[in-house]
């Protein structure tokens, strides 16, 4: 709250408005900080999936804190996860609808590339990622030779290439 004296014509500095002890402690532990920031949140309710950190993590945070999240990773157990390398702004994201962990196929924004929507390169979830896989194995695993298995690691390489990893 300015009081008469923050302000005068002869000074060359402004105060800025300071909350009040008590209003401060409604902005942020009360249901309207939380109901401002839930729309911010990213939306993950997919049966199997997860996101670190924790849906409630992240609605701890605020919108500026959800522009820019370290560590990042959703995963689906028993398929796989995507991570994504330094801090991503998941506001708004409906990660339901971009992400899809499936066997042995991993998508992050394919509908929205599809309309024309996709989030240009380096921004939102378009960025560098480390994707894991689980229960990807050279066809006949237990029986391939060390030929078949190096085939294998040049056709991961030249996929992950061709999609621009």
């Amino acid at each position: 709250i300015l009081s008469p004296s923050s302000w005068s014509p002869d000074s060359t500095q402004q105060t800025t408005p300071i909350a009040t002890p008590n209003q401060k402690e409604q902005v942020t532990s009360g249901s309207k900080f939380q109901e401002q920031n839930d729309h911010h949140v990213p939306k993950l309710t997919t049966k199997g999936y997860s996101m670190t950190p924790s849906f409630e993590d992240l609605k701890a945070m605020s919108e500026a804190d959800l522009a820019a999240v370290s560590n990042f990773v959703v995963e689906r157990e028993g398929f796989g996860s995507v991570a994504w390398d330094g801090a991503v702004d998941v506001r708004g994201i409906d990660l339901d609808r971009v992400i899809s962990i499936e066997h042995k196929d991993v998508a992050v924004y394919d509908a929205e590339e599809a309309e024309g929507t996709k989030p240009p390169v380096g921004s939102k979830l378009n960025r560098p990622a480390v994707i894991t896989m689980c229960k990807v194995f050279p066809k006949n695993d237990s029986a391939s030779t060390p030929d078949a298995k190096s085939k294998f690691e040049r056709k991961l390489a030249k996929t992950t290439k061709k999609d621009g990893c």
